[in-house]
């Protein structure tokens, strides 16, 4: 063949290439354009649909974000809740503990003033016993040297005074 037959026009060639192309339409429209379609179609809807399940989870995934936040929110206000109702309970723990240790100490204040006084009171009466003896034994030396009655009651009532005054 050489190259100006090839670009040259034979009719029995044309109506040979459309017939064939024709046939092949017939065939390939009977056989194999509706499985192509179809395969496409079920393409498209699997696509669809895929989309679809992906809109879908992600919005499910947003609702569990926000549900889960809510939660979080939630459970962080039960927990500053808990913490300022324990700091509340050492609060008042620590005030009640403070005023037991106050009235424990108020306690054993007055109980050590009870027992300064009974002391004091001991005291005083072993030194009015003392006195009077001391006054007594004065007496008796008075007495030895010739005193009156009235003069030695007078003395011991004076001695007994000052003895008051000084304790």
């Amino acid at each position: 063949m050489s190259l100006e037959n090839i670009f040259s026009l034979d009719p029995g060639s044309v109506l040979y290439t459309i017939i064939s192309f024709i046939v092949l339409l017939v065939v390939l429209g009977k056989f194999a354009w509706k499985p192509i379609l179809a395969a496409l179609e079920a393409r498209e809807q699997g696509i669809r649909d895929d989309i679809d399940l992906a809109r879908k989870n992600r919005q499910a995934a947003e609702e569990a974000k926000v549900a889960h936040e809510a939660a979080l929110g939630d459970a962080r206000k039960e927990a500053q809740g808990l913490l300022a109702e324990s700091r509340e309970r050492a609060r008042a723990f620590e005030v009640e503990q403070a005023d037991q240790a106050r009235a424990e100490a108020m306690k054993l204040r007055e109980q050590a003033a009870a027992e300064i006084a009974r002391e004091a009171q001991s005291a005083r009466q072993s030194l009015k016993g003392e006195l009077v003896e001391l006054s007594l034994a004065a007496a008796e030396q008075v007495i030895r040297k010739g005193l009156s009655r009235a003069d030695h009651e007078a003395i011991v009532q004076d001695a007994l005074r000052q003895a008051e005054q000084t304790l």
